[in-house]
């Protein structure tokens, strides 16, 4: 077998076409029920189904590129975006401009939004303090559904 599946301890499939993906990943269980298995997947409503049922990490495309979109359509410096009881969590830098003055606790706890780093110099971020201020020219990296970090930029436009 060229894959070497009865010695591999994981396998990717990652070719461009969903069904030969699956077939592999099903094929590779059959011949060996431990190996772990990697997706990706196009269809996002299969990939859910298929992590849930076969209980395989699956990279959905659309989900990876989302970041990328929110930032082309929204200005915002999107790191990442995930699923967190059902909705969809984004990581994003806020560049703090006209925020009144208050600390990292009082912002989350007035917009709902976690701060997950505080950078205040060019030496870089650190976790953020809930006790530190937040003044302008800080940057956070912020994490929030799409609702919240709309009101905490809208706050911060003036």
């Amino acid at each position: 077998m060229l894959a070497n599946l009865e010695t591999a301890r994981a396998i990717i499939l990652a070719t461009n076409d969903d069904l030969t993906n699956l077939d592999a990943a099903l094929t590779a269980r059959d011949i060996k029920p431990d190996i772990k298995v990697v997706l990706r997947l196009f269809d996002d409503i299969l990939a859910t189904k298929v992590a849930a049922q076969f209980h395989m990490p699956v990279i959905s495309t659309s989900q990876v590129s989302a970041p990328a979109f929110v930032a082309a359509v929204t200005g915002r410096s999107v790191h990442q975006c995930f699923q967190l009881d059902g909705r969809t969590i984004h990581l994003a830098d806020l560049r703090v401009s006209k925020l009144p003055a208050r600390t990292i606790a009082a912002l989350q706890k007035e917009f709902g939004v976690s701060v997950v780093l505080h950078k205040r110099s060019p030496a870089g971020a650190d976790m953020a303090d809930p006790d530190s201020p937040v003044q302008s020219g800080d940057t956070l990296v912020v994490a929030a559904p799409a609702d919240r970090m709309r009101k905490l930029e809208e706050a911060n436009r003036g």
